[in-house]
């Protein structure tokens, strides 16, 4: 949190001199290096007038489920029906496309920041299933490793379907870089039955373990970041979103409180980044922390309090929902306490949490957090 305009301008100043060692998103050479006077051309000037926030736009689905914004090819399939009108959200570095009743439905970076957006490709090989001509016409093609761009625009119709259905199904459990890997092989391409009994053999097992992962952690439901809106979330100095999603945090057992009102999206980033811990093979346990003291209580009385409390030490994240949503009793509060104790230092803790800022300090101490949004 800032205190002072000094200490505002302090950090806009570094924020500037740091995004002048980037490199330029056309000509690859560092901002710094540009900024001279004799190649100012190279660089849009600033207009007179001060930018508005965002630009208001609507586009219209085309038949292959995209839309097209300036430069940037937008897909939204299973979320917006070819045909369909949609609005949409220009900011400086993202776009945001919302339905017609203006609630969100994808969020992408701008072209020129150099980040990238998933692609939701069994959608978009559910798509060509329906119609295979359509593949060469697609700007998904060639957003494909070449290996399976030659594989999906074989001529022979039967077998460019039976190819598209493949990999409608094996999208869904393997990224299209382990399935290019594969079908560098020789005969790979020509063998589905061994295609797939090769990406088993080599990914089966990975993939399972996700899934224990996933399940073992008790998410009430799955959640991902595909869609996911920041607009209205307030990060601390030096944090957002793509730095939480790198799990550093987790890395160094640090631990993160997310706090706002009813609705803002904190339990739906904490499951997201929970999912995205399973997937580097960390252990995680979810739980609405008055779910979690209703289970000490029960376990302190049965007499196997400590047999549970090892098993929560062997998690890497511990995730609490909706502390402070339901006040806890005198020894509820104390077995938390003593739950969280047992982490510090040793496992991260994610707390989502309803109170008001000026509530958190003994909040925040109690729980030793690094960082709060």
């Amino acid at each position: 949190m800032m205190e002072s305009q000094d200490q505002l301008a302090k950090s806009f100043k570094k924020q500037a001199e740091q995004d002048r060692q980037r490199l330029h998103y056309a000509k690859g050479e560092p901002i710094e290096v540009l900024w001279r006077e004799e190649e100012q051309c190279c660089l849009l000037k600033l207009p007179e007038e001060p930018f508005e926030a965002f630009r208001l736009q609507a586009a219209v689905v085309n038949k292959y489920g995209e839309i097209r914004v300036e430069d940037a090819v937008i897909p939204l399939l299973g979320q917006a029906s070819p045909g369909e009108e949609v609005m949409v959200k220009l900011f400086w570095d993202r776009i945001a496309v919302l339905n017609p009743r203006h609630e969100p439905i994808r969020t992408v970076p701008r072209p020129y920041t150099g980040k990238t957006a998933d692609i939701p490709w069994t959608q978009v090989f559910a798509n060509w299933l329906r119609k295979p001509r359509s593949v060469t016409h697609s700007q998904f093609l060639r957003m494909l490793p070449e290996t399976l761009q030659n594989y999906v625009t074989v001529p022979n119709p039967d077998a460019r379907r039976q190819r598209l259905q493949a990999l409608h199904h094996m999208s869904g459990v393997y990224t299209m870089e382990q399935i290019a890997d594969a079908l560098q092989i020789p005969g790979m391409a020509e063998d589905m039955s061994r295609l797939t009994a090769f990406l088993g053999m080599k990914y089966g097992s990975r993939r399972a373990k996700l899934g224990k992962l996933v399940q073992q952690a008790g998410f009430p439901h799955l959640k991902t970041f595909d869609g996911y809106v920041t607009d209205h979330i307030a990060f601390p100095q030096g944090t957002n979103l793509d730095g939480l999603r790198e799990l550093k945090w987790l890395e160094r057992t640090e631990n993160l409180l997310l706090m706002g009102a009813v609705g803002t999206g904190k339990t739906h980033m904490a499951m997201a980044l929970g999912v995205e811990a399973c997937r580097r093979g960390q252990a995680v346990q979810f739980y609405r922390a008055s779910d979690l003291v209703a289970l000490l209580q029960e376990k302190f009385a049965a007499g196997s309090l400590s047999k549970f409390r090892d098993k929560l030490r062997k998690m890497d994240l511990l995730i609490l929902d909706e502390v402070g949503y339901v006040p806890f009793s005198q020894t509820g509060s104390e077995l938390l306490f003593n739950v969280i104790a047992d982490c510090y230092e040793r496992q991260s803790v994610m707390v989502t949490s309803n109170l008001e800022f000026g509530q958190c300090f003994n909040f925040r101490n109690f729980f030793n957090f690094n960082s709060i949004i």
